[in-house]
């Protein structure tokens, strides 16, 4: 009998230890070990998909593409948690742009955020459906991007950056009381500067100054006829255009040589070598736009019926460096009041 009970106690622990050694070496699947991570243990395809596309890369658009991507960031719609964000640049090209939004598209975005007149317009011809968040166009209904700015009736709305025109004009006009020549320059090709360049002609007049503008092609242009245009003008105006905003240093090299202040659009290119503006800040703009898109995205927004945004952040900004080396005083008033450029190309502001 103790013989048997033995035997038994053998074979049992010969089954125990051959389990033990057949799921050691063979483990469970287990729901976890299926999955593909995406960051945080989700399936790639399982995160929604946000496609961002920019026109061209230089400091004023970046910082609206940033803006955006915080805005989602700040509402958990993080890349690789909760979506999948994919970031393309066309770089000036506008066959880039299309297979960008041609990729965006068989890509199934859930949505598509397009910096730039350019952008958009590529990514509103590729898709009537997916829902394209603007952010950096001075004027939708003008770009053809949407029926008027206030009932779009397509799948697309966002964030106009219609300059302050008005109010940059009587900023030069007050730190250049004797300025008879307002030089501007954008090029020809893009609807924002051409628009703005429009309304700073109509108004100019209204400010004492007499109007000289000039338009380039592309940023190949843009060394000889800011020279040309700093030589024959008392100072200069840029709108927001990505072709002049690209050679931006270009024209500040230029001007400066000539002795001649520079009053820029948009705050960044203050921060680049523009004396001072009552501009749009960029990255407010963006981080505006990035709201929008998280409405879409949280509560379904439709953009059809979803008004156009105005920019609603302006700051005065002063490059008083740049105020020092071209002697142009600034009451004690408006310098407690402005921005110090300085501040914004530290990324302190």
């Amino acid at each position: 009998m103790k013989r048997l009970i033995a035997s038994f106690s053998v074979l049992f622990l010969f089954l125990v230890f051959g389990a033990v050694y057949y799921y050691t070496s063979n483990p469970m699947e287990t729901d976890e070990n299926q999955v593909t991570s995406a960051g945080d243990g989700q399936e790639t395809e399982d995160l929604i998909q946000v496609g961002l596309i920019q026109f061209i890369s230089h400091d004023s658009l970046d910082a609206i593409s940033q803006g955006a991507i915080d805005a989602l960031s700040d509402y958990d719609y993080v890349d690789e948690e909760t979506i999948s964000l994919d970031l393309q640049n066309g770089q000036g090209d506008q066959s880039n742009l299309s297979s960008i939004s041609t990729q965006f598209v068989n890509g199934e975005m859930d949505l598509i955020i397009a910096v730039a007149t350019p952008a958009a317009q590529a990514a509103a011809n590729a898709t009537g459906e997916i829902p394209i968040v603007l952010a950096g166009i001075t004027d939708p209904e003008a770009a053809g991007l949407v029926a008027s700015n206030e009932q779009p009736e397509t799948n697309v709305s966002g964030v106009s950056d219609m300059t302050p025109v008005a109010e940059q004009l009587e900023l030069i006009r007050q730190l250049h009381p004797e300025a008879e020549k307002l030089g501007v320059i954008y090029a020809s090709s893009e609807v924002n500067g051409q628009i703005q360049a429009d309304l700073a002609e109509e108004l100019a007049a209204d400010y004492g100054f007499t109007p000289v503008i000039q338009t380039v092609s592309s940023t190949n242009d843009v060394n000889q006829v800011s020279q040309q245009l700093a030589e024959e003008v008392d100072v200069m105006w840029i709108p927001n255009d990505n072709i002049v905003a690209s050679a931006f240093p270009t024209v500040i090299e230029n001007a400066s040589a000539a002795g001649v202040a520079v009053y820029p659009a948009v705050d960044i290119m203050v921060a680049q070598g523009g004396l001072a503006t009552i501009g749009i800040n960029q990255y407010q703009l963006g981080y505006q736009a990035g709201m929008m898109a998280v409405r879409v995205l949280q509560d379904g927004t439709d953009l059809s019926t979803t008004p156009v945004e105005q920019a609603s952040q302006f700051d005065l900004v002063i490059n008083f460096e740049q105020a020092e080396r071209l002697n142009v005083d600034i009451p004690d008033e408006m310098a407690e009041e402005a921005i110090d450029a300085a501040s914004l190309e530290s990324g302190d502001d």
